[in-house]
């Protein structure tokens, strides 16, 4: 939707996103929202459903969310501003409570963004919170084996991963991969991503041996559904580059360092970032060759 390299729309996205944070405050002001909401730090919402007013137009509401979920999603993606995207996922999630209740699935995917935007800061405990309750509402509106209850467990899994457990993880990033493999069968980008999640994880463990085969997984699957001069093929390759180098397997190394340069210069021609880091990490292998 915004463009960074585009300083026009770029300028648009801002004078959007602040217009949404001006009207939510708005909204407070006049009681469709609350006013003095609680910190979600460690403890449940005291936001109940319908609060805001029983004549609380829903249209507002609504517009509210929408507008303040794409405001949180310019300031995260665009212009890296966890704190003020935190605010507008705040926001929207006040705006869903207020028209949907506690257990609707845009109030979920809002604790989910809340939950992301912790985690962009650190404070991975409170991440922990808000995914897991975005994942009991998921659960609640639709059962077990849902493919947004797959999301939410792959979220746990990154803060866990973020955090340094591995173990809880693997086990968080393995539940999401059965449903989704359930769900949408065994190519698809989500479960692509969720080997590759899988083989980092080994990777961290020291386990390269389960890394390849998960990383090698992951590329298969992406080759069959993106094509083989995908970005995501690319970072494949250069994940089992990293595996090989640990290894002291230079040759293999090389070999696919090399795989993903030939993409990444194909997709974004020779003066991009992604192709001087291929060369740069071409380079490193080359000096611990000696």
């Amino acid at each position: 939707m915004f463009n960074l390299n585009k300083p026009a729309t770029f300028s648009i996205g801002l004078r959007y996103a602040r217009h949404a944070g001006a009207l939510a405050a708005r909204a407070r002001e006049w009681g469709v929202l609350p006013v003095a909401r609680p910190s979600l730090a460690g403890s449940s919402r005291g936001v109940d459903a319908g609060q805001g007013g029983a004549g609380a137009d829903r249209a507002v509401l609504d517009n509210i969310a929408v507008m303040c979920e794409q405001a949180g999603i310019f300031f995260d993606f665009v212009s890296a501003r966890p704190r003020e995207a935190l605010r507008m996922f705040e926001a929207a999630l006040d705006s869903a409570v207020a028209r949907h209740g506690d257990n609707h699935p845009s109030v979920a995917a809002s604790y989910g963004n809340i939950g992301n935007m912790y985690q962009a800061q650190g404070e991975y405990d409170e991440a922990h919170v808000q995914h897991q309750k975005s994942l009991e509402i998921k659960i609640c509106v639709f059962g077990c084996e849902g493919e947004r209850v797959a999301a939410s467990y792959n979220n746990i899994g990154a803060v866990y991963f973020a955090q340094g457990d591995y173990k809880n993880a693997l086990l968080q990033y393995q539940k999401s991969l059965k449903i989704e493999i359930r769900v949408l069968g065994c190519d698809s980008s989500e479960v692509a991503t969720l080997y590759n999640n899988i083989g980092a994880v080994y990777e961290k463990q020291g386990d390269n041996e389960n890394a390849l085969k998960q990383y090698h997984k992951s590329l298969e699957i992406k080759i069959r559904v993106f094509g083989c001069k995908s970005p995501d093929v690319a970072m494949s390759y250069n994940n089992i580059a990293g595996v090989y180098k640990s290894q002291g397997d230079y040759e293999n190394a090389l070999r696919q360092h090399q795989n993903s340069l030939d993409i990444k210069f194909r997709v974004y021609g020779q003066e991009h970032p992604l192709v001087a880091s291929s060369y740069h990490n071409i380079g490193n292998v080359h000096h611990e060759q000696g």
